[in-house]
């Protein structure tokens, strides 16, 4: 598409480093269409997948990955970018006080919030643990939009087939996506579930504690510093951006 009115150039927080493809980690964005926002707005099951195809459709040129394969940082930072060169970096939130319970209302801009770069040598030494009890050593991967799509696809079907079950089945997917290896090895889907479901919890949650950071450490800080507008409060706390349908739908005053 070459009759776009804006396109920003940005580079991936990543900067390509984490990934097997040989990618370009300079991106160049173009608002979306009316047409996209059609895709956006259609009922789907895969909705990771969905958003994804639009990021890619959006970038001017073609830089070895999809969008759909890349580490949540990376695409929650090019979800953002699209909708900053589409709609401006004026972003309307909302918090809730927790000392006096007020609404406070607030304009984030967008292309204020931190990004967090890619520090191999941080992001090793979390991809690599060893269990404290079992002592296997485990190789974390980044999660990915299609695993998050994968999760849901999975526990949807676990369910079904499973119609009286009353067993949180989310947390054991998302551990069996964040595992690359176990002791140097890959684990077929069964192997690994029996192994997760035996492991003592001590070393569950090592491997979960991990896996959280890991996601956290590139892409943009989502973490809000708020003063509450109260006069008789002005607390200061801490909330997590959330996407609103302010994101793709912004109120014009």
């Amino acid at each position: 598409m070459a009759d776009y009115t804006i396109a920003e150039f940005g580079e991936l927080p990543s900067k390509g480093k984490i990934y097997k493809e040989n990618i370009n980690p300079v991106v160049h964005l173009r608002t979306m269409t009316t047409e996209e926002e059609m895709r956006r707005l259609s009922p789907t099951d895969y909705p990771y997948k969905v958003l994804c195809s639009i990021i890619d459709d959006c970038l001017v040129e073609p830089i070895g990955i999809s969008s759909y394969d890349m580490c949540l940082g990376d695409y929650q930072y090019l979800l953002h970018r699209l909708r900053v060169v589409t709609y401006g970096s004026e972003y309307p939130s909302s918090s809730f006080c927790p000392v006096c319970g007020r609404i406070n209302k607030v304009i984030l801009n967008l292309d204020e919030l931190k990004i967090l770069p890619f520090d191999e040598q941080e992001i090793e030494d979390i991809l690599n643990l060893e269990l404290p009890v079992k002592g296997s050593k485990i190789k974390l991967r980044f999660t990915t939009p299609r695993d998050l799509d994968e999760i849901t696809k999975e526990e949807k079907e676990f369910q079904e087939a499973n119609p009286d079950n009353e067993v949180n089945i989310n947390y054991l997917l998302q551990l069996k996506h964040s595992i690359d290896t176990v002791d140097g090895r890959r684990l077929d889907k069964i192997k690994l579930d029996v192994f997760l479901r035996q492991l003592a919890m001590k070393d569950t949650n090592a491997i979960y504690q991990n896996m959280i950071k890991i996601n956290e450490k590139v892409g943009i800080d989502t973490h809000i510093q708020n003063v509450c507008t109260n006069p008789k409060c002005g607390a200061r706390y801490a909330t997590t951006f959330r996407i609103t349908n302010e994101f793709f739908g912004p109120t014009i005053n």
